[in-house]
């Protein structure tokens, strides 16, 4: 437990302030807060009125103390009069008020009580994309006083200096902080280990979170279609996806940007990528609505996906035929009303 004296004023009688302190204890140790007051001797203890207050509210009197505290009333008439705080949690953190009124004279002490707590240290999400600006975040929370220290390595080598951060107070009672690596990962960034390093007052040595990224690799995506038996059959439409990973993937199927009902087996290249072949067969109806068809690959963590699309106009026999044929009877009439 540390003891600090931060402030010692003296006001006129009747009122006092007698001094202003700070103590800091580990999360979940016992506090001592101190309240000294000067007496008048010979002093009678029946005059005496002690009362500790935090945030408001009476904690603490010579009648009542509530659970969780002590108030020790032995040495009253040496002019002390300290409190307990049992079991130091987060939320018992702040400015305690000590009120000591000895025949009508009052006298006034500040305590602040601090509690410390280690950070814990976690990495969200190291999955980046292949050749795309990445972010990677490393979150130290539930640590106490909020003054903290992020820096990172890679490959054992420093390559940000270390950059201080104030942590944001939490729910719990205690303060968390966030570092963000940003970089466009390379394909050799899958095998390097890097590394997150926290420091904070509480850490007997840095705290070092290590992690390899998980490197996703964006399909090469191609569109193309499997010829009809007839004009009036379904077509049916043949999606690539070629140079992936990780194997994981999945195909959506879009029509003038309606998503359209599905069904694939990946395969495994020589390279360690994947490919897979997607099919969808155009109904009728979806036939003659036209326009442009997409094959959209989502992948985990990517937000901007590998997609091809393909106009039926262009080649859908049934697409070709109607266009041609409003050609056909647009020149035959206008041949009529022209000649």
């Amino acid at each position: 437990m540390r003891f600090k004296v931060l402030l010692c004023l003296c006001v006129l009688s009747p009122i006092k302030l007698v001094f202003s302190t700070e103590i800091v204890v580990p999360l979940s140790y016992t506090a001592i807060l101190p309240c000294s007051f000067p007496l008048e001797l010979p002093a009678n203890e029946k005059f005496l009125d002690v009362t500790w207050s935090f945030r408001g509210s009476v904690i603490a009197s010579i009648n009542h103390t509530d659970p969780g505290f002590n108030l020790d009333t032995s040495n009253l008439l040496n002019g002390s009069a300290p409190l307990t705080v049992y079991n130091t949690t987060p939320h018992q953190q702040g400015v305690y008020e000590c009120s000591v009124n000895s025949n009508g004279t009052e006298h006034y002490s500040n305590v602040t009580l601090t509690v410390l707590a280690a950070p814990s240290v976690s990495i969200t999400s190291p999955e980046v994309v292949l050749g795309q600006e990445s972010v990677i975040e490393c979150w130290a929370k539930s640590f106490s006083p909020p003054q903290i220290s992020f820096s990172w390595t890679r490959a054992g080598k420093r390559f940000r200096p270390p950059q201080r951060s104030e942590g944001m107070l939490a729910e719990d009672g205690l303060y968390e902080a966030v570092s963000r690596l940003v970089f466009v990962p390379e394909l050799h960034d899958r095998n390097i280990t890097y590394s997150c390093v926290v420091q904070h007052e509480e850490l007997e040595k840095p705290l070092v979170k290590k992690f390899k990224p998980s490197i996703i690799i964006l399909p090469t995506v191609s569109l193309s279609i499997v010829p009809p038996a007839s004009r009036s059959s379904p077509l049916t439409l043949a999606c690539d996806l070629r140079g992936f990973y990780p194997e994981n993937i999945s195909v959506v199927w879009v029509q003038n940007s309606t998503v359209l009902p599905e069904p694939p087996l990946t395969h495994l290249n020589s390279d360690g990528s994947y490919r897979t072949r997607w099919f969808h067969t155009l109904s009728a109806e979806e036939r003659e609505r036209g326009g442009a068809v997409q094959c959209v690959a989502h992948q985990p963590h990517v937000s901007q996906p590998a997609s091809s699309s393909i106009d039926l106009s262009t080649i859908d026999p049934l697409g070709i035929y109607t266009i041609s044929h409003i050609y056909y009877i647009y020149t035959t009439l206008y041949h009529i009303y022209t000649t």
